[in-house]
């Protein structure tokens, strides 16, 4: 209630208490998940080509000391936390039109039989079904409608206005890399002292090898732009 973004000619946030502050930022990120598509229709009237896929997965006791991931689709993928195991199904998930944690009777059912394929048996006992929701992102430009990825993914859809899917959550770190390298090369900051690999200038073995090849040989060489002519070196 305190915070408020205005969209405009310079999108900007207002602070409320304890007394009105406007912030300009140079840069806005959208980490919300599948609320980023939320946030750019109600600032910018812009759809974002976020899709919405279902998946289901069973919680119970454990049931096993390892676990075991059934590649085939529609099979058993069992992992353990402690005294709980969570099954769920290989390629399961389903598009649909908007996020919902509403389990489907028959999904949850196929998590069960192909639990009971996997361990020869189907666990009695308490369960909690769970109905969990993912996104991807429709590839921009192509026609023909893409299998759902687990990609990484982060576009400035308008200046200055940048959204980020980490594709799954394990890889949240990565896109936060990724995305901080791009900034700090957009914004440097010199009080952000360079590691080693930043200002270090990489000897090109290639070069300084036909580079003593020249010094040393009368014969002719061809050259193609740069480089040598591989086939005249013997380089591969």
């Amino acid at each position: 209630q305190n915070v408020k973004i205005v969209s405009g000619s310079r999108t900007h946030l207002e602070v409320m208490a304890p007394e009105r502050t406007v912030i300009e930022p140079r840069i806005f990120l959208y980490t919300a998940g599948f609320n980023n598509a939320v946030l750019f229709k109600l600032l910018h009237d812009i759809s974002l080509p976020i899709r919405f896929w279902k998946s289901h997965l069973v919680v119970l006791p454990r049931v096993a000391q390892n676990g075991v991931f059934y590649l085939d689709p529609l099979e058993a993928a069992m992992m353990h936390h402690g005294r709980f195991s969570i099954v769920g199904l290989n390629e399961d998930a389903r598009e649909c039109d908007g996020p919902s944690y509403a389990t489907e009777p028959e999904c949850v059912e196929a998590v069960w039989e192909a639990l009971a394929r996997l361990i020869r048996e189907r666990p009695g006992g308490p369960a909690l079904p769970i109905a969990c929701t993912k996104v991807d992102v429709l590839p921009y430009n192509v026609e023909t409608i893409a299998r759902r990825s687990l990609e990484t993914f982060y576009r400035e859809e308008i200046p200055g206005h940048i959204w980020v899917l980490p594709g799954k959550m394990t890889e949240a770190p990565f896109v936060v890399d990724q995305v901080v390298r791009d900034l700090c090369d957009r914004y440097p900051d010199p009080r952000i002292s360079n590691r080693p690999c930043d200002s270090l200038v990489p000897l090109d073995a290639r070069s300084a090898m036909t580079t003593n090849v020249v010094e040393e040989s009368d014969t002719p060489l061809a050259w193609h732009g740069t480089s040598l002519d591989s086939t005249r070196m013997g380089l591969p």
